[in-house]
């Protein structure tokens, strides 16, 4: 790899290291790495690779953490963060169809049905967030459950919890996120 690209894809991860990185920061600086992994791919060695997969791993657990920050209710949100969440999975879609194709023996099309169907139930809940958004409730009664007791919902998890078994972020699709960049 060309010493400028090294230095590039160093600052990258350093800075996906910092405290809190935002998804609109974690996708250019995802991207930047990738235009490099492209644009250089059959020259790279092992520790290039070590690297660029380092920087994947942390762009990925980015989007990870907030999106499990948002379906366990601890914050909101903003339109350009739901847009953002669906140009992840857009870009998780590709990952994922990529490897069927030329991992086959790592990531079989099974593997790839269920990772896309958990990427189209995700992007259902922001379409149904953004839907929500867009036509609030016209009832201007804010509590139209006659239910007197404030929380009618006994379930503590909001209705798009997920459960590590119907996740798209389980350690296993992040090996082989991962292993696509090899």
């Amino acid at each position: 790899m060309v010493l400028e690209d090294w230095v590039k894809l160093n600052g990258i991860n350093i800075k996906l290291t910092g405290y809190e990185v935002s998804l609109q920061k974690a996708k250019e600086l995802y991207f930047q790495a990738k235009d490099i992994y492209n644009s250089r791919f059959s020259y790279l060695d092992n520790n290039d690779i070590k690297l660029l997969l380092s920087i994947f791993k942390k762009g990925f657990e980015i989007v990870e953490e907030f999106w499990g920050e948002w379906q366990e209710g601890k914050i909101t949100p903003t339109d350009e963060e739901l847009d953002l969440l669906e140009e992840s999975f857009a870009e998780a879609s590709k990952v994922f169809n990529s490897l069927v194709k030329n991992f086959s023996h790592l990531f079989s099309p099974q593997d790839n049905q269920i990772n896309q169907e958990l990427i189209k139930k995700n992007n259902r809940i922001i379409a149904e967030e953004k839907q929500r958004r867009r036509n609030p409730n016209p009832n201007p009664n804010p509590n139209p459950n006659p239910n007197p007791n404030p929380n009618p919902n006994p379930n503590p998890n909001p209705p798009h919890q997920t459960s590590n078994s119907n996740n798209l972020f389980t350690k296993e699709n992040v090996f082989f996120f991962f292993w696509f960049f090899c």
